[in-house]
């Protein structure tokens, strides 16, 4: 097998864990994921923070920023392309969902998925295990 360097560009965002990833029929890398806009989420991880009592417009922006968009991304890796620097497309599944430690059914691991599954907060801002 011939070794193939590519930087794939994609516009900026940040997750914190992969729900799957596969190959598809066309020998692309297909990636599933939970992504953030920008870092600011992990600032309110810090105990202190979680500790706070927050009330009104305060706990609103707190929980707000838990959201996550449920992102696919699709890596073309086939070796005929012979492009060094490859732009990707960013395809949300979802609009927002707090959703975070994505998992899928373990039998679809590595292969094409349907659903997946995660914990997140609830509309009020508690965790309802739904």
């Amino acid at each position: 097998m011939k070794q193939v360097r590519k930087k794939f560009v994609v516009k900026p965002l940040f997750l914190l864990h992969v729900a799957n990833c596969y190959e598809d029929a066309g020998g692309n890398v297909v990636v599933d994921f939970p992504s953030y806009s920008d870092v600011s989420l992990l600032h309110k991880l810090y105990i202190d923070k979680l500790r706070q009592s927050l009330k009104g417009a305060q706990h609103e922006e707190f929980r707000s920023s838990f959201y996550s968009s449920v992102t696919r991304i699709v890596l073309p890796v086939a070796e005929s392309d012979t492009r060094t620097e490859v732009p990707v497309k960013v395809m949300p599944l979802s609009a927002t969902a707090a959703l975070e430690n994505p998992v899928i059914n373990p039998v679809y691991g590595r292969r094409k998925h349907r659903y997946i599954y995660g914990m997140g907060v609830s509309s009020e801002g508690g965790d309802r295990g739904q």
